[in-house]
């Protein structure tokens, strides 16, 4: 426990050696491991062809503009992160992906193509 000034205590803790060997094998399996999140998005993504492209385009820019902040905020609080700035850069490469997706779903739906598919 440790105490400073008019703060309440603070409990310090330390890690024994088995569990940062547990850590350690977490973190291993972890990053050697690749599991896709699995987002609710892939079943509409699959069914996008039921709305009509003056219903889609509207809902995929509304998609692109959220996705957008999100990225405008990681990329604010990556300078300010220390050591998780690695995991911000992950985050916003993974955003950007869904953007150029979103981007190129908008330019095939606005295709004289996309109602003959």
């Amino acid at each position: 426990e440790e105490k400073k000034g008019n703060r309440p205590p603070r409990y310090i803790y330390t890690i024994t050696p088995l569990g940062e060997d547990a850590f350690r094998h977490m973190l291993r399996k972890s990053l050697a491991d690749y599991n896709p999140s699995v987002r609710p998005n892939a079943v509409c993504i699959a069914f996008i062809k039921s709305l009509s492209s003056n219903e889609l385009i509207p809902l995929l820019e509304e998609r692109r503009r959220k996705a957008t902040s999100l990225l405008q905020k990681i990329t604010r609080s990556s300078q300010h992160q220390g050591d998780f700035v690695i995991v911000f850069d992950h985050q916003s490469r993974v955003i950007e992906t869904e953007l150029s997706w979103i981007d190129a779903t908008l330019t095939a739906i606005k295709s004289p193509q996309w109602e003959e598919c």
